[in-house]
């Protein structure tokens, strides 16, 4: 029997009922997201810490929430973390938004609980399709049985998740697209440096 089974995708969801939570304190970066989710068809909600969208998510809830990584007070990491304790608000989806990607923030991103990473400075049509997939493989899975943490010792730190076999694969695939992205910028700066 093959290990991996191509699931149909004829997985569909409405736009317009899904309630993205976009948790950002710059406000412009929070408006330009805000406007790119909106135009693209979702309802879109904006916190500017994480101690107001914990307040949000009590009050409305979401379908999936966007969080920067870097943020004063709460940082993304606690407010996922927050997020994935509270036994009314661990169903939603958490997507981290970070300014990098080394190793040791994976290993903070698989720390916290997020289902996901994309970089800040996303390609609009990136994020809308990472966006969809996101919500798409959420639709499709059940929930699974807590494990007991998995602890990884790096770079002077040990760190501990819960090994979802789907988790890290959605953030290794995460992963990917960021290099992906990453590389084909450093290219277009190489062919830059030449033609100069």
């Amino acid at each position: 029997m093959d290990a991996m089974v191509r699931l149909p995708d004829d997985i569909a969801f409405d736009k317009s009922e899904v309630h993205v939570l976009v948790v950002e304190d710059t406000f412009t970066q929070a408006l330009v997201m805000q406007n790119l989710l909106s135009r693209d068809g979702y309802k879109v909600s904006i916190a500017r810490s994480g101690a107001q969208a914990l307040e949000l998510l009590r009050a409305e809830g979401a379908s999936i929430v966007l969080t920067d990584v870097s943020m004063p007070e709460m940082d993304g990491y606690q407010l996922c973390k927050s997020i994935k304790s509270d036994a009314k608000l661990q169903h939603i989806p958490v997507v981290m938004l970070a300014s990098f990607a080394e190793q040791k923030d994976i290993l903070k991103i698989l720390d916290c609980g997020a289902d996901n990473m994309l970089l800040k400075q996303f390609d609009e049509a990136l994020l809308l399709s990472r966006l969809g997939s996101i919500l798409k493989t959420c639709a499709m899975r059940k929930a699974s049985p807590n494990a007991e943490l998995l602890p990884i010792h790096f770079n002077s730190g040990t760190y501990g998740f819960k090994p979802n076999a789907a988790q890290v694969t959605d953030l290794l695939l995460s992963v990917f697209c960021v290099g992906v992205f990453l590389g084909h910028e450093k290219t277009e700066e190489e062919y830059t440096q030449v033609e100069d």
